[in-house]
């Protein structure tokens, strides 16, 4: 009798242990995108959430229930805000990785890589353990979170596959079909002879020199620009429009001044060489967001009676 009793407590353990049966923080509070938001997110994303507002608002925000509750709102949109951008990673690869999930054999082997890992860079397992607490994050809440960046990086390769951002080969050919372009920047005071300035420019004259006389002008060194990434869209603008080398844009007013831009000679071999691969990546990154963005705009975390019941200013 008492063997058949520990058989069954053995196996309540490893269906507890199979299934997910972790206690509070393993029960579900909400969903987002078709999946289980679990009280451990909640949690973590709760406290992150107030030691942010105490950066911004000042320590001790929590610790008075006025200023509490004043601030309730804020912090109860911010956490749901923030949920709903912890699914987006996995309904993009729903759409665009089918085969791949945060449960798959890949996944798993990465996911444990890299928190063999971070134990060995903490100094061990009970650093490790340590740290997860000073974050208020669970092993398994961690483990989460490296499958979703895993899934992240294939992610990348399916989004871009067949594309110019398929692989540096690929990009450098699209760069030399006219999405990469050389420039010098000159940046000048509203005052400043503006026509005087463009007539030396076009005269041959270095920027340097065309500016000299000119009290608060300044020119950068040479610098590329590659279509699609300039966080100033005027300035992609201007710069692929100039069609030579030499060729001198129109003056084009920023804040209390002026910005011109210059042609330069492209030096092709040397920038495919050491620099197309960092504009590859950073374009990927861009184009990734963007595509993200778009996701992210449908989705938003919905919490059921159990998550609404629970009072994020108490959470512990």
């Amino acid at each position: 009798m008492k063997k058949r009793i520990f058989a069954g407590i053995l196996l309540f353990a490893c269906l507890a242990a199979l299934f997910g049966c972790g206690g509070k923080s393993r029960r579900t509070v909400g969903t987002c995108a078709g999946y289980d938001i679990l009280y451990e997110e909640l949690r973590y994303m709760a406290l992150s959430v107030r030691d942010n507002m105490e950066e911004t608002y000042g320590a001790g925000l929590w610790d008075h229930s006025a200023s509490a509750e004043a601030h309730r709102a804020e912090l109860e949109e911010e956490v749901l805000s923030r949920l709903s951008e912890e699914y987006i990673i996995l309904a993009a690869a729903a759409q665009y990785l089918p085969e791949r999930s945060i449960n798959d054999k890949t996944t798993k082997a990465a996911v444990d890589a890299a928190v063999a890992e971070a134990i060995e860079a903490l100094g061990g397992k009970k650093e490790y353990k340590k740290f997860l607490t000073d974050v208020y994050m669970t092993e398994h809440l961690m483990r989460f979170e490296l499958a979703k960046a895993e899934l992240e990086t294939a992610l990348g390769d399916a989004l871009f596959a067949g594309t110019e951002l398929e692989s540096n080969t690929a990009f450098s050919t699209w760069l030399t079909k006219g999405n990469f372009v050389r420039v010098r920047q000159i940046t000048l005071p509203a005052d400043a002879d503006i026509a005087a300035i463009r007539q030396a420019l076009k005269n041959g004259d270095t920027p340097e020199n065309a500016i000299k006389n000119t009290s608060g002008a300044s020119v950068t060194a040479p610098f590329y620009l590659v279509r699609g990434l300039a966080e100033d869209p005027t300035q992609e603008e201007d710069a692929f429009a100039l069609n030579t080398v030499g060729a001198v844009g129109e003056a084009r007013e920023i804040g209390n001044g002026y910005r011109i831009l210059v042609r330069m000679e492209d030096q092709t071999e040397a920038f495919l060489t050491n620099q197309a691969s960092a504009f590859r990546k950073r374009l990927r990154e861009v184009r990734t967001d963007a595509k993200l963005s778009e996701i992210g705009s449908t989705l938003r975390a919905e919490l059921n009676d159990y998550g609404r019941s629970i009072d994020l200013l108490q959470i512990k």
